[in-house]
């Protein structure tokens, strides 16, 4: 049943895709997931873009030490338009499964956001966010995010740009980038600091590293490994 649902979704999510063409750009980026010393898993993206807008898909599950403590894994795309070369997000899908096998299930459209979790058979209807997509923001804005607010396809984060900082990469695949140090506040009153590295590589412009860091553990780092 599960699997039906899964692609009725997909179905639902992907119809409204613009058609990207000829001109369109497509690349698989993977990152490394690593909580201090340890791998804590993998994230890899399938993202195609054109004058007409974006797209994405990612999935991502722990591994190692911390999948024996926390496993969760979960997969989300995106679409949307550019408006001056920015990131505008349109629809927004999340799927996510925990430890303890909880499910939850997020499409967020124009209309608003519908909301599935374990325990119910109907969906939740809710009000969207503000904001654009986390994914889209942080890992593929063409410079630092200037946007006040940012969402998850089901909350609304506060976001703060503190610092744009250029930096000059020792790399003959790479050219000049920016790092951004941003202060966001969650749902419920959380302060966290991150940290985002923009490379403008051959094959577009592209978070290389993003470093959370968080209270009384250590930070959490994605950092890219390959771009295909």
């Amino acid at each position: 049943m599960f699997f039906f649902l899964r692609f009725t979704l997909y179905s639902l999510f992907l119809v409204s895709a613009p058609t990207y063409g000829a001109n369109s750009l497509e690349r698989t980026l993977k990152y490394e997931v690593r909580l201090a010393l340890f791998n804590a898993g993998d994230l890899e993206f399938s993202w195609s873009s054109s004058s007409l807008g974006y797209d994405f898909f990612g999935e991502f599950k722990t591994s190692g030490v911390i999948d024996r403590y926390y496993s969760w894994e979960g997969e989300f795309a995106g679409m949307g338009v550019y408006k001056d070369d920015w990131p505008s997000t349109i629809n927004y899908y999340s799927r996510s499964r925990s430890k303890d096998h909880e499910l939850k299930i997020v499409l967020l459209s124009p209309k608003g956001v519908r909301l599935l979790e374990s325990g119910s058979n109907e969906f939740k209807d809710l009000a969207r966010p503000a904001g654009d997509d986390l994914v889209s923001a942080l890992f593929f804005s063409p410079d630092c995010y200037r946007g006040k607010y940012l969402n998850d396809g089901e909350d609304t984060f506060e976001i703060q740009l503190l610092k744009r900082l250029d930096l000059t990469v020792k790399s003959s695949k790479t050219s000049p980038a920016v790092k951004c140090h941003y202060k966001v506040k969650d749902y419920k009153g959380r302060t966290r600091r991150l940290n985002v590295e923009l490379d403008k590589t051959s094959h577009g412009v592209f978070a290389s590293k993003i470093r959370v860091k968080l209270a009384l553990l250590p930070d959490i780092v994605f950092k890219l490994k390959e771009i295909g």
